[in-house]
């Protein structure tokens, strides 16, 4: 029995030792979820609007209002708006551009132009990538920056200037664009190798968040005069009659009746001769 306590009493710093290194199923650090992705409107040059996901209202853009998945935005000529993500993703909208924001979560963001011109500059996310959908590619990449412009409903350019994104065209072909190169897409033949950069393209400046919404060098819209206030009918007056010209001739005054000459009478009518008193019996008889 003695035996049996004290080796009882040699194991028991050992067990107490292994308990000690052997943390608790509790104690071990949870990996937090990442959070969702959320977007708001920035600053707004010139006039944009924004509709929630399955409304037809529109509203004129605010900055700060948010965008959450669905919505879209889109702006009028010689405008801009920011968009501003919370891991610090920002997008600029063209002139006459138009955007939906498509997915917003913790994996993926994913937006679709439709037309116009989108600058991004992408911020990296563990496990996370930034997709930009067109009607002719489709770029992912997880951080850099791009501009994509759709010049028509069958031509658009993408211009790479950070990052490496893997972009494929309306026909599936794929191919990863490297910085400073420029890829041109059409809807018959599909993205072209990508080119460097054109001497004049633009590389635009990447925003803070207090703006400028617009680029560098852009041209202010034109503003649009007041309309003129209504103005009473004016009353056309009747034309005058012509007044007739006087003649310049001299009225020629009519010719006076001679007038009889005073002392000499008229002339008597000479009387009828008288029958004769044989000539009056001859036509008796």
């Amino acid at each position: 029995m003695k035996l049996k306590l004290c080796a009882a009493l040699l194991s028991l710093p050992v067990w107490a030792s292994a308990q000690a290194q052997t943390p608790a199923v509790s104690e071990v650090p949870q990996v937090p979820a990442p959070a969702a992705l959320t977007a708001a409107l920035g600053p707004v040059f010139g006039s944009a609007q924004s509709q929630q996901g399955g409304s037809d209202a529109w509203f004129f853009a605010k900055p700060g209002r948010p965008l959450p998945a669905g919505t879209m935005v889109k702006t009028e000529a010689g405008s801009y708006c920011l968009i501003f993500f919370s891991d610090g993703t920002k997008l600029r909208l063209g002139p006459k551009s138009n955007l939906r924001l498509t997915e917003l979560s913790a994996q993926k963001a994913e937006v679709a132009l439709g037309s116009g011109r989108l600058e991004a500059w992408v911020k990296k996310r563990e496990s996370a990538e930034f997709q930009a959908q067109t009607p002719l590619f489709t770029a992912a990449l997880p951080e850099g920056s791009f501009a994509a412009d759709i010049l028509s409903p069958t031509s658009a350019t993408l211009d790479i200037f950070t990052g490496d994104p893997k972009v494929q065209d309306s026909l599936g072909k794929s191919q990863t664009v490297s910085p400073g190169q420029r890829v041109e897409l059409d809807a018959k033949t599909g993205a072209s190798t990508p080119a460097p950069l054109p001497s004049g393209a633009l590389r635009p400046e990447e925003p803070s968040l207090a703006g400028p919404a617009k680029p560098a060098g852009a041209k202010e819209p034109a503003a649009v005069p007041p309309a003129p206030a209504p103005q009473k009918p004016v009353v056309k007056a009747k034309p005058a009659v012509p007044a007739v010209a006087k003649s310049t001739q001299t009225a020629q005054p009519a010719p006076a009746k001679p007038e009889a000459t005073p002392g000499k009478a008229k002339p008597a009518e000479p009387p009828a001769p008288a029958k004769s008193a044989q000539s009056e019996l001859d036509s008796q008889l």
